[in-house]
């Protein structure tokens, strides 16, 4: 099933500021301090799992496994709630 929300970095709709607004709030708000620098570092900062865990001092897998948790919150949590609002 494919997503009602698409994120290209280059499209600027109403639909795609109104996500990017909401993602940043729930970043903002439903994720831990760590978790936040792991999601900025990564993909703001375009660093790899190995050199986040260097900058933060944890062991590579566990920001890879925080990772993988984080993704799974925003798939899980998120994107529902995204797709309720952007289809109301």
């Amino acid at each position: 099933m494919a997503s009602a929300v698409t994120l290209a970095p280059r499209i600027q709709t109403p639909r795609t500021k109104l996500a990017r607004a909401l993602l940043n709030d729930f970043v903002c708000r439903r994720l831990s301090r760590e978790e936040r620098l792991v999601v900025m570092l990564h993909y703001g900062e375009d660093l790899t799992f190995q050199e986040i865990a260097g900058i933060l001092d944890l062991a590579p897998d566990s920001v890879e496994a925080m990772h993988a948790r984080i993704v799974a919150r925003v798939r899980n949590q998120f994107v529902p709630a995204v797709e309720r609002v952007l289809v109301a």
